[in-house]
């Protein structure tokens, strides 16, 4: 499995018999009515790392499991100004998060045990791998000031630049929320503060914090229709469409060796 954890190397530091449980967590707001009401939902689901891609895609299988809603109730925004609304909207959704998660702490340091489909009782540790969800949630999640990217520390205007910068850590994404809250004595300043460092100043204790081993910025995976598809390829598509007619642009896909079809 690929993601942000080392799961080989975990292994290792297992308890003879014992095993790693990567953990799958994805939100997505979703509009239930288009017309009327307006009305929304918020699921948060779990699936494990364990299970063969092809079993844990079909909907059949029930290998992805419904853990909580959060909630989509809009906050009142009487004598709260459009900032101070955002701020306790994205607070509601760290504190529910943790909630909903935190059985899952506990359960990565010490392990669980688990009856086996072969009826035997084996330790586990589940252990927080990879968190699925498009790009605002991504930053949602992270902490990460929106327009920017929630894996490296480019400027939202260096994105289009072919470059290497430095990567995001939790350890450097935890010391700017707590230097930013030593230093700052309203909730004013301390957005202000970390939106300064592309961090978004909306909470003080991010729920990520406390789960063994787990590195939010590298649990992010990509996005693949709005990143990949609709970010990367559609664009190249479009490029190639400019640069060659349909004739060409057959001709040159029926160039490729077999092995590239």
């Amino acid at each position: 499995m690929k993601c942000g954890l080392d799961v080989g190397g975990m292994q290792f530091k297992l308890p003879e018999g014992a095993s790693v449980a990567p953990i799958i967590i994805a939100t997505d707001k979703t509009q239930l009515t288009r017309f009327s009401s307006s009305k929304s939902a918020y699921p948060v689901y779990l699936t494990l790392g364990n299970i063969p891609r092809a079993i844990r895609r079909k909907s059949g299988q029930h290998a992805c499991i419904l853990i909580g809603y959060l909630s989509v109730d809009k906050i009142l925004k009487e004598e709260l100004s459009a900032r101070e609304v955002s701020l306790w909207v994205q607070r509601l959704f760290y504190e529910s998060l943790g909630i909903i998660l935190k059985p899952l702490k506990e359960a990565g340091r010490t392990g669980i045990e688990v009856v086996g489909g072969d009826g035997l009782v084996r330790m586990v540790f589940p252990i927080l791998a990879c968190y699925v969800a498009d790009y605002p949630e991504q930053c949602l999640v992270s902490c990460t000031k929106y327009g920017t990217c929630p894996k490296c520390k480019a400027k939202a205007d260096e994105l289009a630049e072919i470059q290497n910068h430095a990567r995001r850590t939790q350890q450097w994404m935890t010391h700017v929320i707590n230097e930013a809250n030593i230093n700052t004595n309203t909730n004013a300043s301390f957005h202000s503060k970390c939106m300064s460092q592309d961090v978004a100043g909306a909470v003080f204790e991010p729920f990520w914090l406390g789960f063994p081993h787990c590195d939010i910025h590298m649990l992010i995976t990509l996005d693949v229709l709005h990143q990949l598809y609709q970010g990367v390829f559609k664009h190249i598509v479009e490029w190639c469409q400019e640069l060659m007619d349909e004739e060409e642009l057959d001709q040159r896909f029926r160039s490729l060796p077999p092995c590239y079809c």
